[in-house]
């Protein structure tokens, strides 16, 4: 899922701002209250809601740092067992808002957001996004809000409505649809409110102009005593079956059946299993088109999903969104697995299992794919594309203050070669700079070649200064695995 938020953060936003907005969000604080009964999701304010704190204290990003919004914005959130309310009021003239309509993540117009650090490590976050119109938006912020998950897809619920006098956002996100810490007695928090008729960008907590939004500086939803809940075996199990039937001649016919399995399994709030076996992804959206007539193949976005369920684990620490002081080397690019042929034809993927969560200050993830064999053609002459076993393993760990480090592997083997890398990344990041690199080493059966890829950005009052290099060795070859 990729689309284009409004989005406060400048195209070099990746250091820590200064102390003093930190400072300035330690009393954001809002406190979670119960209500036993459900709240109907309908954009009407219901009497429920006078149970719930909320926030009011708003302030500027764009276009004037640090100044009161044009126009009054309040937040609320109430909690139920089973699901988390959100309330947003925004107050403007009828005229000014704009509601646009689009799909699911690719949309415009005012649109108001509520940010959740579950895991209360100051680094990720969930992202929930309304426009007037009522169309949403989900991701994962993920390094400090440096960088976007859009291929999360939540269940959640929001309806909007609009009056005189303004409109009206209401959300509700079920336990069930986020992973969190069981333990924490708060989450991190902020609310967004995106302006467009003034080009006005409002947050609940305060950032620096230079920087843009950051999950360490969130303020704080206290849970008091409730603690939320996702009771249950946590499995769902998804069987596919799917038959196929050509005429033939003479009232014959060729009958073809095929069934698949998909496996979704969470033994906890911080551990996710999932399996699958021939699956179908017939339903996923098409890649875009894409005329080339260069030398190099066109990269395509991951949309499977059992590739995108905690892809974040497998990107490079200090990866950036749209940024250019950094661009790591794309080591694991999973679009190899039950690849397009040149033909046309696709490799079955027969199997494939992956485990992915975090403990601490760890993060890990591995899975292992199957994919079979299968004939294609090419100007007429004809080519076989092996059996392969796919693996990978990831390892990251939080440090310092804001920095991370990390190591991966993927390989392929089918029966006569062996192509796998070697990596290990990291990032680190002070208030001032910040550093990304990574190095990586090739496996091509007894032979292989390194490669490294590192950026350095630092910021002065008045000044940006940025160096960034790659080095790609002569025999470094990762293209059955990942993408350079």
């Amino acid at each position: 899922m990729r689309r284009n938020l409004p989005a406060c953060s400048l195209l070099l936003a990746a250091m820590l701002g200064s102390a003093g907005a930190l400072k300035a969000n330690l009393d954001k604080t809002l406190q979670l209250k119960k209500f036993s009964a459900g709240i109907v999701v309908d954009g009407v304010i219901d009497p429920a809601w006078a149970q719930a704190d909320s926030v009011v204290d708003f302030v500027q990003l764009q276009p004037f740092a640090g100044k009161e919004p044009s126009t009054k914005t309040v937040a609320k959130l109430i909690t139920t067992e089973e699901a988390l309310f959100c309330l947003m009021i925004c107050y403007d003239e009828k005229k000014n808002i704009q509601k646009n309509t689009g799909k699911l993540d690719d949309f415009g117009g005012d649109i108001v957001s509520l940010m959740l650090d579950t895991f209360g490590d100051r680094r990720t976050a969930y992202k929930f996004a309304v426009t007037a119109s009522g169309v949403r938006s989900d991701c994962r912020l993920l390094d400090d809000a440096r960088n976007r998950d859009y291929s999360w897809d939540g269940v959640w619920f929001a309806k909007s409505k609009v009056y005189d006098w303004g409109f009206v956002i209401e959300m509700r996100v079920p336990y069930r649809s986020i992973k969190y810490n069981e333990n924490l007695t708060a989450w991190g928090l902020d609310f967004d409110r995106w302006i467009p008729a003034r080009n006005e960008d409002i947050y609940w907590c305060r950032y620096e102009e230079n920087e843009g939004q950051r999950i360490s500086k969130f303020g704080r939803l206290e849970l008091g005593e409730h603690r939320p809940s996702a009771k249950g075996l946590n499995l769902e199990i998804y069987p596919v079956g799917i038959a196929k039937t050509t005429y033939l001649h003479d009232d014959k016919y060729d009958f073809d059946p095929d069934a698949g399995i998909d496996i979704f399994y969470n033994p906890s709030q911080r551990l996710t299993f999932q399996l699958t076996g021939n699956p179908d992804f017939a339903q996923i959206e098409a890649d875009p088109f894409a005329f080339n007539i260069s030398r190099y193949e066109t990269y395509f976005e991951e949309r499977r999903p059992f590739f995108t369920e905690g892809n974040e684990i497998f990107m490079p620490s200090g990866r950036q969104r749209n940024t250019g002081f950094y661009r790591p080397l794309e080591l694991f690019y999973s679009r190899r697995i039950g690849k397009n042929l040149p033909d046309g034809k696709e490799v079955p993927l027969q199997f494939g299992t992956k485990a992915f969560g975090r403990l601490g200050e760890w993060e890990y993830g591995g899975f292992l794919a199957l994919t079979g064999e299968e004939n294609y053609e090419i100007g007429g002459e004809n080519f076989r594309e092996p059996r392969a076993g796919f693996a990978s393993a990831r390892l990251k760990k939080q440090i310092l203050d804001n920095s991370s480090i990390g190591v991966l592997f993927v390989g392929k083997k089918t029966e006569n070669d062996f192509d796998g890398v070697l990596d290990i990344d990291g990032a680190f990041r002070t208030s001032d700079w910040q550093l990304s690199y990574q190095l990586a080493r090739s496996i091509k059966n007894s032979e292989g070649d390194f490669a490294g890829s590192a950026g350095f950005v630092q910021f002065k009052d008045k000044w940006i200064a940025l160096a960034r290099g790659r080095y790609v060795g002569k025999d470094f070859d990762v293209n059955q695995v990942g993408f350079v």
